[in-house]
């Protein structure tokens, strides 16, 4: 698991809180998976530092979270200040038979851009600090998606 406290991680861990919490009330025997949806090039550190945050935030193990290419992603509009395109976090309760039941969509809003990207390496776990008494909806646009519009 991860070894230092950095917005990245502390990011994930929210939002992963906040969706086990949003499906596990809604479906208490659902098994919840977590996708983190970015381009090829992105799979590095900072961002495999979300992965280890959402397990740890939504208490998953190493195989329900997991990188996935997101082909929508490439047409995205970046995000503003920083130029990037925006990342995407999916999380989906299945059901016993292994069948999705919800999606959920976590899209990091502005403000959390803003701290993931224009932090600097000195001031990581300050950063982190700033992030842990917001609230989800601050940091994420959460949306109720079709279990189609996942897929």
């Amino acid at each position: 698991m991860h070894g230092g406290l950095g917005p990245w991680a502390i990011s994930g861990a929210i939002a992963g809180r906040d969706a086990a919490a949003r499906l596990r009330a809604r479906h208490p025997d659902a098994s919840i998976v977590a996708e983190h949806s970015v381009d090829p090039d992105r799979q590095r550190t900072p961002y495999t530092c979300v992965m280890d945050g959402l397990r740890a935030g939504a208490e998953l193990g190493e195989s329900e979270v997991r990188f996935v290419h997101s082909p929508g992603l490439e047409r995205g509009d970046p995000a503003p200040s920083h130029g990037e395109k925006p990342t995407t976090i999916f999380f989906v309760a299945f059901d016993a038979q292994k069948r999705p039941l919800e999606a959920l969509r976590y899209t990091p809003t502005p403000e959390l851009l803003s701290v993931l990207h224009e932090g600097s390496m000195d001031g990581l776990a300050a950063d982190a600090r700033r992030l842990i008494p917001q609230a989800p909806e601050k940091l994420f646009t959460i949306e109720s998606v079709s279990v189609e519009q996942w897929r």
